[in-house]
């Protein structure tokens, strides 16, 4: 996963209330660790709550769906 900091209204002033100090260190380990664990929570939890045959047939469905959690 590539990620990168909302660079538009409070965006950068959000980022750096989250994830604080740990943004000037290169690379960021534990925001780096935190999004890992957001995201597999987010996708875990996505397919979790689908038929298997669903997940299969409406990729397209499942992946807007992750990315519209993902966003938020």
């Amino acid at each position: 996963m590539v990620w990168t900091i909302y660079r538009y209204e409070n965006g950068p002033e959000n980022a750096y209330k989250t994830f604080g100090e740990d943004l000037m260190k290169s690379p960021p380990s534990t925001t780096n660790e935190n999004i890992v664990s957001q995201t597999s929570a987010i996708v875990r939890s996505t397919i979790a709550n689908k038929e298997i045959d669903e997940v299969f047939k409406q990729r397209n469905v499942v992946r807007e769906e992750i990315k519209a959690q993902l966003h938020e």
